[in-house]
């Protein structure tokens, strides 16, 4: 027979529960009733966003404290309370360890992917995911390690397996460390963007069509044929853009002609032909210079600024098509080089 005094003592203890229970649905109401609604008037959707993470489990962590009351008040073993105690701290850090990435995550999606948005740049967004699963990872592993001292288990030995571990990885991933951080580098200087049209260190001209977190892959525009390359090299390398700081570029076109030549007409000639080529600039206006005399002729350089430089082929075949043909019906000769050779015979 279950006695008097043993009997009220569970009634008071699922009284107790019930009482917690009732605390937790009273939390959950009052946040759903009144603080989401002065939420409302905020404007930003952050705070919103933190409260529907926490809110339950705090209701969860509510209910779980009552429960370890109870057991206390009903006077169990020390030895079971202590391990219900260490169960409750072990949820008590896995949850926060949850909430933890939770709250992570929303500040990454928040900030740096609506960053990574507004720079339309697919290495800003691959670089937000990369630091997304880190900081997961991160999170995670360090509400294990928690979770393993309260277990009294001996987490240094793990650290420190850990830590060679990460070296070991480090040395034999260093190069990929060393494009990922490149890339990120990338990034933040902004060199070039996908899109772009660049020359490279060794010359060629390329159109940049994808920078990942390891390689950026180009055009070859005179060959068309990929070129992929380390981002390490991208990043340490001289890289000429012609997208920046605008898509305006400077066409030269060097020309010579004979010894003799109207230098005064030669110098109108070349600007109205650079006046009349399609896509040239009317500000900066065309010039033309007398560079300086050659070993087989006067050298003059015409300058003219167009409004992209993807046409400046178009525009020197023009030029150069029209120097061709207006210098012929002016009669202004184009020399080529001429040699003469002296052979001294033996009488």
């Amino acid at each position: 027979m279950v006695s008097d005094a043993y009997l009220i003592q569970l009634l008071t203890a699922a009284g107790i529960f019930i009482a917690f229970i009732v605390v937790s649905r009273l939390f959950v109401y009052v946040v759903d009733n009144y603080v989401r609604g002065l939420l409302k008037k905020t404007k930003t959707e952050l705070d919103k966003k933190i409260l529907d993470i926490v809110h339950r489990p705090i209701y969860l962590l509510i209910n779980l404290f009552g429960l370890m009351v109870v057991l206390r008040y009903l006077g169990l073993p020390e030895g079971i309370i202590a391990v219900f105690e260490k169960l409750y701290r072990i949820a008590f850090i896995l949850i926060g360890t949850w909430v933890s990435a939770r709250i992570a995550e929303l500040f990454i999606v928040e900030y740096l992917r609506r960053f990574a948005e507004q720079t339309r740049s697919e290495l800003d967004e691959t670089v937000v995911g990369a630091i997304e699963k880190f900081t997961y990872v991160v999170i995670y592993i360090m509400g294990a390690l928690v979770a393993l001292k309260e277990l009294n288990i001996e987490i240094t030995p793990l650290i420190a397996s850990l830590g060679i571990g990460g070296l070991a990885v480090a040395f034999a991933a260093k190069d990929v460390i060393a494009n990922l951080l490149s890339g990120i580098f990338i990034l933040v200087d902004k060199p070039f963007k996908v899109g772009d049209r660049v020359v490279l260190e060794s010359g060629e001209v390329c159109d940049v069509l994808e920078i990942s977190l390891r390689s950026t892959r180009l055009l070859d525009i005179g060959e068309n044929t990929l070129i992929a390359l380390p981002n390490e090299k991208m990043a340490y390398s001289k890289i000429v853009n012609y997208s920046l700081p605008d898509a305006r570029y400077k066409v030269k076109v060097e020309i010579g002609v004979a010894y003799g030549s109207d230098v005064k007409k030669v110098k109108e000639t070349l600007l109205e032909i650079a006046t009349r080529a399609p896509y040239v600039l009317k500000e900066p206006k065309p010039a033309v210079y007398f560079t300086g005399h050659g070993d087989f002729s006067l050298n003059f350089r015409l300058v003219a600024w167009i409004e992209d430089y993807r046409r400046a082929m178009e525009v020197k075949d023009f030029i150069n098509t029209e120097i061709d043909r207006r210098f012929t019906e002016l009669g202004i000769e184009i020399p080529f080089p001429v040699q003469t050779l002296h052979i001294k015979t033996e009488k």
